[in-house]
């Protein structure tokens, strides 16, 4: 039997939807703070804000729009060429969130497209927010630079859960409002990737060849994404950690388990649904040692048909 399957699994969902799954490890002046920002948005002043906001929100770009709205509607600009963005409390899980959508359209079109640097980004000033994300893009081989437009949903405060449905280079003509996108249908979405994470696997289950694949160390030198992943889930609760203390972790093993059939079995690694299961050191939090080894799950869902990536992750020790 496949490792996440059947698993008796007592995990509320209602509460993954707003905490997380390990709320004594979240920092809840994170909250607070995130509140208060909301607070000290500066609004329009004079006039009725519900006729002045329809307007504006139907006609405005949300990727390369300054200022506010209303109270109804909150979208703060930073500007990340300049000592603007390096302000943002939360900067580098933006540029994951960046890595991420980079990330989704490689995996869509065969690329291996890197980020460069962010150039700036629109939030809107909510509990869960959505990031509309602008950045430069190249090209490892080439050198090529393209601007690359990234949309992130938040579904989750203070564990990993967003959705990525738009990852694209920035049009040429561009769309006033949020780019349109269709209602996120996951009919093709096996039920083994929906619902809670499972829980962490006995160590003989990653024997089952048949399901699982156990990455190679030269194999994960040459993946980013698993340390993108794992990144992820540490800044997803940690959002005030910084590039530094990320730079410190390091994979121990890796395992893919996935139900697509493949011919290969390091495959594995391109399969668009997939549960990835790190052990890792460097997180030195709270009474833990940066050289005790912990373990992070993650849930990998690419919807080929709508282009959307979704991420569902979390530390398990």
């Amino acid at each position: 039997a496949s490792i996440g399957h059947g698993l008796n699994n007592t995990y509320d969902l209602d509460k993954s939807k707003s905490i997380g799954m390990h709320p004594e490890l979240i920092d809840f002046a994170e909250i607070s703070n995130n509140l208060d920002e909301e607070e000290n948005m500066t609004f329009p002043m004079g006039g009725d804000t519900e006729d002045y906001d329809k307007p504006r929100v139907d006609t405005l770009d949300y990727f390369d729009f300054d200022g506010s709205i209303s109270r109804s509607f909150l979208l703060r600009a930073y500007h990340c060429e300049g000592d603007e963005c390096r302000k943002h409390t939360y900067l580098a899980l933006v540029k994951l969130y960046a890595r991420a959508g980079l990330h989704l359209y490689n995996m869509l079109n065969g690329k291996n497209l890197k980020l460069d640097r962010l150039k700036r980004f629109n939030k809107d000033m909510h509990f869960l927010s959505s990031y509309y994300i602008t950045l430069l893009a190249f090209d490892p081989t080439s050198r090529l630079q393209e601007t690359f437009q990234v949309i992130v949903d938040d579904n989750c405060f203070g564990s990993l859960d967003f959705i990525c449905p738009t990852a694209r280079p920035k049009p040429l003509v561009i769309t006033k409002g949020r780019p349109f996108i269709p209602l996120q249908d996951d009919t093709s979405v096996p039920p083994f990737y929906k619902g809670s994470l499972p829980e962490w696997p006995p160590e003989d289950a990653f024997n089952d060849r048949k399901w699982v694949y156990v990455v190679n160390e030269s194999e994960l030198q040459n993946t980013d994404w698993i340390y993108l992943y794992l990144e992820l889930v540490i800044c997803s609760r940690h959002r005030e950690i910084s590039d530094g203390d990320l730079s410190k972790l390091k994979i121990v093993n890796v395992a893919i388990e996935t139900i697509e059939e493949v011919e290969r079995p390091n495959e594995r690694l391109n399969a668009k649904h997939a549960f990835v299961y790190i052990t890792f050191k460097g997180l030195a939090i709270g009474r833990n040692s940066e050289h005790v080894e912990r373990k992070a799950i993650v849930r990998r869902v690419i919807n080929e048909r709508e282009g959307y990536l979704s991420l569902k992750g979390d530390i398990w020790s």
